[in-house]
């Protein structure tokens, strides 16, 4: 099989195959790259899976130009892997997912073309330190999650507002940031928030307050907080909360919901 082979597809394989739908790649421990020449005639290509495949250390730029019609990519498991070009191609991408790459450091500042981006995960690629401007343009963005890249240094481009249609936002284990990303409060459309530890961030961003939309929250992970914001009793559409990790939290003060009757009760820790 071409995917057994330790040198890219010889390219006229890929290129016949002109209504191929979905493409995973897997588990093939010397691949070095993908052929460019036979991803430029995948315009019917939707979704796209890339994981353990340690010796691959780019995606052809070019290659990506022709898949017209991708909608899903999810890269995993590629430790050689460094960097990300060619995204702004990629115009019918809803779903981009990040996992596990530990030399990828940057993504190509190139993805002002992800206007259609619905989802984006980013997970355990420890030496990513930003995230480009060119997202600022994913105003379609729905879900939006960043965890355990413990060198990043700001959740969202820097000077950039996140998208106010987001509805879900997990920013958790990111321990070198330096700020919450710009607009936080803005997201009136948020119902799912997941945030955690920073060791340079030690209380909760104040522009939580305006989050009166959320349905689950979970927060976690700062030394030195004893009393939860007051302003967390203006949650009332809140349907799950979880609290954890918070070892010097004295008190957590659950004040009913203003159309509650019971009276105030207090939970110590």
């Amino acid at each position: 099989e071409s995917k057994r082979t330790h040198q890219p597809p010889p390219y006229p394989i890929l290129a016949s195959l002109a209504n191929l739908k979905y493409l995973d790649i897997s588990s093939c421990d010397d691949l070095l790259s993908l052929s460019e020449d036979g991803l430029q005639n995948l315009a019917s290509l939707e979704t796209l899976n890339i994981k353990f495949c340690p010796r691959m250390a780019s995606l052809p730029e070019q290659g990506l130009r022709g898949l017209t019609s991708l909608v899903s990519l999810k890269i995993s498991d590629c430790e050689s892997l460094a960097s990300l070009s060619g995204m702004r191609y990629l115009t019918a991408l809803q779903n981009l997912h990040l996992a596990r790459c530990e030399k990828m450091h940057i993504l190509e500042d190139d993805m002002d073309g992800l206007t259609s981006l619905r989802t984006l995960e980013i997970e355990k690629i420890p030496n990513l330190v930003s995230i480009p401007k060119g997202l600022q343009n994913a105003t379609a963005l729905k879900e939006f999650s960043i965890i355990d890249c413990e060198s990043l240094l700001h959740a969202f481009p820097e000077g950039i507002s996140l998208p106010t249609t987001l509805e879900k936002l997990w920013i958790g284990n990111c321990f070198s940031l330096m700020s919450w990303p710009n607009g936080l409060g803005n997201l009136t459309s948020l119902v799912d928030l997941w945030i955690t530890c920073s060791r340079n961030l030690q209380s909760l961003p104040e522009e939580m307050r305006h989050l009166t939309a959320l349905k689950d929250l979970t927060i976690g992970g700062w030394d030195g907080l004893k009393t939860l914001p007051e302003w967390l009793k203006s949650f009332t559409s809140l349907r799950f909360l979880q609290i954890y990790n918070f070892p010097d939290l004295l008190c957590v003060r659950l004040d009913p919901l203003p159309h509650c009757t019971s009276s105030t009760a207090d939970l110590l820790l």
